[in-house]
């Protein structure tokens, strides 16, 4: 039943599951209404961490977060979990001994527009001691669309990265950033050239006291 509570299987209530990840043992992790919890083989419910990560994000006009579930999950084999953070760009990593930052996504667009643009991580996975990171290019619908924006990076145990995968060049997406920004600049100063309204109705307000 829909709910949220610990405990056995006839028990326990889960809410809003946005994830999912299991050992090989069966043992299921999942991110429930941004908490992460598990699901013992035997069908027990306990919850890990508490405010994980965000699920008010986005989603639709007065319900935040419904239908937004960028909540890509893994597990190491030792005790952690990977989840995705979508709101705030990165992936957590959560074992035993507490929460950390295991990646988290960087560059000047991400800076300058506080995370309106640039790189957006939806999914993680795990292969031995590296884990693999799925972004996407955070930028307006139309010129997404025109270059297609994905790529997948290794993360290795030292914290290096490499791009094992991408869909568009670097350079593809700096002329497309520059031309979207040139646009915005000649709308900008055409708005600014924009003679200012004429005050009309000042002028008959004045005329008519005049008259009186």
């Amino acid at each position: 039943e829909w709910g949220f509570a610990d405990g056995p299987g006839a028990q326990a209530r889960v809410g809003d599951v946005g994830a999912m990840a299991a050992e090989r043992d069966g043992t299921l992790y999942v991110v429930d209404s941004g908490d992460l919890r598990r699901i013992a083989p035997d069908g027990t419910v306990s919850t890990l961490a508490k405010g994980l990560v965000v699920t008010t994000y986005g989603g639709v006009p007065g319900v935040p977060g419904l239908y937004n579930h960028h909540f890509g999950m893994a597990v190491d084999g030792r005790g952690g979990v990977y989840t995705v953070d979508f709101r705030h760009h990165r992936i957590l990593h959560w074992d035993a001994s507490g929460t950390r930052v295991a990646y988290e996504a960087g560059g000047l667009a991400n800076w300058a527009t506080r995370g309106s643009w640039g790189w957006t991580v939806t999914g993680v996975a795990v292969a031995g001691d590296a884990i693999y990171v799925m972004e996407y290019w955070r930028m307006p619908t139309p010129p997404a669309e025109l270059i297609g924006n994905p790529r997948i990076r290794k993360i290795s145990a030292a914290g290096t990265s490499v791009t094992v995968m991408s869909v568009a060049s670097f350079a593809a997406r700096a002329a497309v950033g520059l031309a979207v920004g040139l646009l915005f600049l000649l709308w900008g100063a055409r708005q600014w050239k924009k003679p200012p309204p004429p005050i009309e109705s000042n002028k008959s307000s004045s005329s008519a006291a005049c008259a009186k």
